[in-house]
């Protein structure tokens, strides 16, 4: 048995040494595993698709009745063809990760395009989903189709699911933090280029993340949640999410809100690293008001931004989504 043990343990050292650096492995996060995208029952576009199906639904929170998964494969084919399957397989690395953090097992997502050139370090990308627990999660289709256009841009793009114990902003903030580090240890990383770019909830998120100094190049939020005692006046539905999710939010309401806030400490963001806002005026989840709010904030401070507005844009920004996705690309060149 101890044969075996060291066995599989010597073996499983070599294959995460494969991506991840033994640097990487002495050290917290540790990495736990990582998986092909294309594994098992995804090593065929029917299986991708079959996978893909039932992944949405479940993260979705939908049924997984007859007509729901057939309206789901259609939805898929439609969006992402055998032909992209193919291409896609051939072209990037993809890995589904499980890394620790404070003794804890995270799930996450490694993307970059294979390009031969081994040399050549690549600005890394952090990118944090919204929604809280299961829902909002990243399927692996929904990463695929999202991420590829920044990876094919030549930026290697991590992603974090949070733990199961989501806090939303508690202490999975450090699940943010630690892919940072983890990132930054990668051989093909150029350390010194890091930007993050976070969703709805991933927004507040990359407001927290950046105000631990962590030297990020710039940050990008999408629809984010700059001001949550807002998004509670907006949407009382929230309030059963920050019941359910925030340590001591019965006893500590205001304070608890305040730290997940970037409004109340605006000033704490890195004075020299750019901030790019996007939201759209018909946003019925997060308002626009709240990025109209905190760019004044930031011109009151003195820092560098840009508030992009899309009219009739949604919580996804349609239809503007192509437009969005370019000025993000337009201003990672710049930046990063």
């Amino acid at each position: 048995m101890q044969f075996l043990t060291k066995f599989c343990a010597i073996n499983l050292f070599f294959i995460w040494g494969l991506v991840f650096p033994a640097a990487a492995l002495a050290s917290e996060p540790d990495l736990v595993s990582k998986t092909s995208c294309f594994a098992n029952d995804r090593q065929t576009y029917d299986g991708f698709v079959a996978f893909s199906t039932v992944d949405v639904l479940t993260r979705m929170g939908k049924g997984d009745g007859f007509f729901a998964k057939l309206l789901f494969e259609r939805k898929i084919k439609n969006r992402f063809s055998e032909e992209r399957y193919q291409e896609v397989k051939q072209t990037y690395d993809c890995f589904n990760i499980r890394y620790l953090v404070d003794e804890v097992e995270v799930e996450g997502y490694y993307l970059a395009r294979k390009d031969g050139n081994g040399d050549v370090k690549k600005p890394l990308l952090i990118f944090n989903r919204g929604g809280n627990g299961k829902f909002g999660s990243l399927s692996l289709f929904g990463f695929l189709e999202t991420q590829s256009r920044f990876a094919d841009a030549g930026y290697i793009v991590l992603a974090s699911q949070y733990r199961q114990q989501d806090e939303f902003g508690g202490k999975d903030l450090n699940d943010v933090i630690k892919l940072v580090e983890l990132g930054r240890r990668l051989p093909e990383v150029d350390p010194a280029r890091v930007a993050m770019f976070g969703v709805s909830r991933g927004g507040h998120m990359t407001y927290m993340a950046a105000r631990q100094q962590l030297n990020l190049k710039t940050i990008i939020v999408w629809a984010g949640m700059s001001d949550l005692t807002k998004t509670h006046e907006e949407r009382p539905e929230m309030e059963a999410v920050y019941q359910y999710r925030i340590p001591n939010y019965q006893t500590n309401t205001q304070a608890e809100l305040e730290k997940r806030s970037v409004m109340f400490w605006y000033q704490d963001l890195p004075d020299n690293m750019p901030v790019l806002l996007l939201h759209g005026d018909k946003d019925d989840r997060v308002n626009v008001a709240q990025s109209r709010r905190l760019a004044d904030r930031l011109i009151q401070a003195g820092r560098p931004h840009e508030l992009v507005i899309y009219r009739d844009g949604d919580h996804g920004l349609k239809p503007h989504r192509e437009a969005a996705f370019n000025k993000i690309l337009a201003w990672l060149k710049i930046y990063l």
